[in-house]
């Protein structure tokens, strides 16, 4: 742009980021949400960088922004910059054998509600110079697409463009409200679920529920009368009487104990349609980690450990 005056105004590395970030985005606003900042001063920081490189980064359209050639330029070096920075860092960290930085995580229902926060609690206590930016979501995120360190899935095989691990396995029982069930048909066997009210994951359930009994696997197709993408307000819609869920025997087995609940078909086993049980994962890019996240994954995974059985 060539009509924007020298500035003295300087780039700092949350500039770099935030550039960095809109170019994966495509969007303001998206990029905005990810750093926790507003849109209006994500455009006034970007307003800032261009003045600074006196040249415009963005073609502007009414859906998305698009780099332009200075944009492609500026987006290797502001990447090269960011990686020499965390390289630096973890170099250090690995040095004084103290991890440090951001870690961002993108945490299923499951996990927030069961597991992380024990693991937390003690985790950072033990490593106080990381931070964390915790975004909750059952879907399951690719960590290189959406900026996020690691992801703690619960559900099917992730993107085999990733490193998963399993940690756990989790079995899913069928549960439902005492009011639900005395007002309903009775339920002997699956055969019995089309004229049931289903509730269902949206995120993990397919139309057709599987189970194994006595060594056989059967598959039972089922009307998804309300699809929800939270574990945690399935759990609440059953607890109303509004019909049967599929969720992870750990998440109910308080409701279930105190007969709020009730374990419905106990004799047929939840599984895949391959028979085996869904996993609780760890995610994370195929590339060398920071030492933070090295850290955090190897301590997740033997925390984990003595609580492999399936909940």
């Amino acid at each position: 742009m060539n009509d924007i005056a020298p500035t003295k105004e300087t780039i700092d590395l949350q500039l770099v980021l935030l550039f960095v970030t809109i170019a994966r985005s495509q969007t303001i606003a998206a990029a905005a949400r990810q750093l926790n900042i507003s849109p209006s001063l994500a455009t006034r920081r970007l307003a800032l960088l261009e003045r600074v490189l006196q040249a415009r980064l963005f073609q502007r359209t009414t859906r998305a922004l698009h780099l332009t050639a200075a944009g492609h330029s500026t987006l290797e070096w502001a990447e090269n910059t960011l990686e020499d920075y965390e390289r630096l860092k973890d170099d250090l960290s690995v040095r004084e054998k103290t991890p440090e930085g951001l870690i961002r995580l993108a945490v299923s229902d499951y996990a927030l509600s069961f597991m992380l926060p024990e693991f937390l609690a003690d985790f950072m206590i033990r490593h106080p110079r990381i931070s964390y930016d915790l975004r909750t979501t059952d879907h399951l995120v690719n960590p290189v697409e959406h900026c996020f360190d690691v992801a703690v899935h619960s559900g099917f095989m992730p993107d085999s463009s990733l490193i998963g691990v399993p940690v756990r396995p989790v079995q899913r029982i069928l549960c439902a409200a005492p009011a639900y069930l005395a007002r309903m048909p009775a339920l002997r066997t699956p055969d019995d679920l089309p004229s049931h009210i289903c509730l269902t994951h949206g995120a993990t359930e397919t139309s057709e529920w599987f189970f194994e009994h006595r060594g056989v696997i059967t598959g039972q197709k089922i009307e998804k009368r309300l699809c929800v993408d939270s574990f945690v307000a399935l759990r609440q819609f059953a607890l109303q009487g509004m019909g049967i869920i599929r969720i992870s025997s750990n998440m109910v087995r308080a409701n279930i104990e105190s007969g709020a609940l009730v374990h419905v078909l106990p004799e047929w086993r939840c599984v895949q349609s391959t028979g085996d049980l869904p996993s609780l994962w760890l995610i994370y890019p195929n590339r060398k980690l920071p030492y933070r996240v090295r850290t955090f994954i190897a301590e997740m995974r033997r925390y984990l450990e003595p609580r492999l059985s399936p909940g």
